[in-house]
């Protein structure tokens, strides 16, 4: 299932003219909300997914509470998690 979703993904990222596209898989595990990612940018195309605890998600400083089973495309943005300003559990993104 994992391989024909990540192929689902390939192709519906895939802009006119494009041949190839590039597909990279990164899991972050946050323990608590006390973990957080510095903003910063991918050169390619992702998605982020959330699973597990709510967290927000900061996208060109704007905040978006994402819940599990979020998805969010992004497309060079610049982007982090913040501290969480409350306690949070887990989640894997």
């Amino acid at each position: 299932p994992l391989l024909q979703a990540l192929q689902g993904v390939a192709e519906a990222s895939m802009q006119e003219g494009e041949t190839v596209a590039l597909l990279q898989l990164l899991v972050n595990y946050y323990k608590d909300g006390h973990n957080h990612v510095l903003p910063h940018i991918h050169r390619c195309r992702h998605i982020c997914c959330s699973l597990g605890s709510t967290r927000d998600v900061e996208v060109e400083g704007k905040r978006i509470a994402m819940s599990h089973g979020d998805c969010l495309p992004l497309g060079g943005e610049t982007h982090g998690v913040p501290p969480a300003e409350e306690k949070a559990g887990a989640r894997v993104n």
